[in-house]
């Protein structure tokens, strides 16, 4: 989601706040008007005025949390010689229990995705095949060739057999991990999105993690899926920048 839209999101939010705080203004007034309030809080009907500071307030809490927050975390083993690692396979993320809670569909509620797990790993999938730093398994040969096996994704992530799924998938490396976050909460007229979700990278040959990430993000009037997308991609774009480091410090360090 863009600026554009997280912003029309943001003012939807003040638009609507604002006219309620307008109309709540109005009819304090008027109720104070008849009871001879001029100016002081003297008179002042059921606490109008503390009312309209505590809406304020309010709206202003509203507005800092439809911008939502986001961040990306990448860390990159520098000693290992990357660019052994040509292909490589990213298999079903684990998912927390889910939890669903609604307390009335039109008011309040929170929503989780099932299948997360798997969006999630299309979503990286695509982001690094963008990034051309590896050729990638091509998730759908992936499902079909576990379909074909009778095999779970799920339990050869857990299990993490480098050397049955060297010799099953032909890959150099695989990506696992596990997503923390997938949701959706609803408030009255306002919607914020979550996701968030770690992954790391194994080599094959050796066992060794080669490479870490995190990323998190909360967006108003966004779609979790897009925001899995967004991490994937700002990940992929770090990962890129953090091995071409990592090449220019072992070349570095052959030349001395």
């Amino acid at each position: 989601m863009g600026g554009g839209e997280r912003m029309g999101g943001l003012w939807r939010v003040f638009g609507v706040g604002f006219s309620v705080f307008g109309a709540a203004g109005r009819t304090a007034d008027a109720a104070g008007k008849r009871r001879g309030w001029r100016g002081s809080r003297q008179g002042c009907p059921c606490g109008a005025l503390e009312r309209r500071w505590m809406l304020f307030l309010v709206l202003l809490a509203l507005g800092a949390w439809s911008l939502g927050c986001s961040t990306t975390q990448v860390t990159v083993d520098l000693n290992f010689p990357h660019e052994r690692v040509r292909k490589i396979a990213v298999l079903n993320f684990d998912q927390e229990p889910i939890e669903v809670q609604v307390r009335d569909k039109l008011v309040w509620g929170r929503a989780e995705y099932r299948r997360a797990g798997r969006e999630v790993a299309d979503r990286i999938s695509q982001a690094l095949a963008q990034s051309s730093l590896y050729e990638v398994y091509d998730r759908t040969a992936l499902r079909e060739l576990m379909r074909k096996k009778n095999l779970d994704q799920a339990a050869l992530t857990k299990e993490l057999d480098v050397a049955a799924l060297r010799g099953l998938l032909g890959v150099d490396a695989v990506v696992v991990g596990e997503v923390t976050d997938f949701r959706y909460t609803f408030v009255c007229f306002y919607q914020q999105a979550r996701a968030a979700f770690s992954a790391k990278c194994v080599d094959l040959s050796s066992g060794a993690v080669i490479w870490r990430l995190h990323g998190s993000r909360t967006r108003a009037y966004a779609d979790e899926g897009r925001l899995a997308a967004r991490i994937a991609a700002d990940a992929a774009h770090r990962l890129k920048r953090e091995m071409e480091f990592s090449a220019l410090i072992r070349k570095a360090g052959q030349g001395q």
